[in-house]
């Protein structure tokens, strides 16, 4: 009868080795469902992080595209616009080269009028001119030789 004793105590002792055993085991599996379910929730984040950085990526792709073809419209339009400033320039000059060339003319003219003023005195007689004298200080003479100038 007392092997019969310690062979049942011997089996309560394995039974009870048993259920602590599954005891932690299932405490261990509670542990694994819960970073398994977290591991779940990661990749599902993850998933939706992904599919919403392809659509900012196509949205992205558009946008530039479309900022693209208006940079390429600025960029055609800005070489036109500087085309038509260089000609403009162009003509500038040639208007300002022309310009100078009838002022110098005029210098040239007013030079050659006044040395003929000079070489005109008022004292001479009006025979061998075949005219009147020159007035010095009437202001219609000068005025009309502005005029003619």
């Amino acid at each position: 009868m007392e092997m019969h004793i310690l062979l049942d105590s011997l089996l309560v002792f394995f039974l009870g080795g048993s259920m602590y055993y599954m005891y932690h085991l299932n405490q261990r599996l509670d542990r694994h469902e819960k970073n398994r379910q977290s591991l779940t929730n990661l990749v599902d984040e993850l998933h939706e992080s992904w599919v919403k950085i392809q659509k900012s990526q196509v949205s992205f792709e558009e946008k530039t595209e479309a900022n693209l073809a208006d940079l390429k419209g600025k960029i055609t339009l800005g070489q036109e616009l500087k085309g038509d400033l260089q000609m403009l320039c162009e003509r500038s000059d040639q208007k300002g080269d022309e310009l100078e060339l009838r002022l110098r003319n005029l210098a040239r003219i007013m030079s050659k009028l006044a040395l003929l003023q000079q070489k005109i005195t008022p004292f001479q007689s009006s025979s061998s001119l075949g005219r009147e004298p020159l007035p010095q200080n009437d202001q219609s003479f000068i005025q009309k030789m502005k005029k003619v100038q």
